[in-house]
């Protein structure tokens, strides 16, 4: 099992992958975000001020983060192999 510091946390055994934790406590910022904007939707549909249907996301907000982290990630894989495509555009 891999070992962790206040600094860095593994889930290599896990993922394979490295996270800070920098980049978690980013991540959980931007899940936080995402429900408090859920909950305020909530709220405003419930006082009839959204109309038509509301669809929340509550409790999937780590998807959102995460998949978005994952594609971050494979672009930035692609660039340092290529630096060129990034005047492609």
């Amino acid at each position: 099992m891999a070992s962790t510091s206040p600094s860095r946390v593994s889930v290599e055994d896990a993922t394979g992958i490295n996270v800070t934790a920098e980049e978690a406590l980013d991540w959980f910022r931007k899940m936080s975000l995402i429900r408090r904007f859920e909950e305020r939707a909530e709220e405003a549909y419930g006082q009839g001020k959204i109309g038509g249907f509301l669809h929340l996301y509550i409790g999937e907000e780590a998807i959102a983060v995460g998949a978005m982290a994952g594609r971050f990630m494979q672009e930035f894989k692609k660039l340092l192999e290529n630096p060129v495509t990034l005047l492609a555009g």
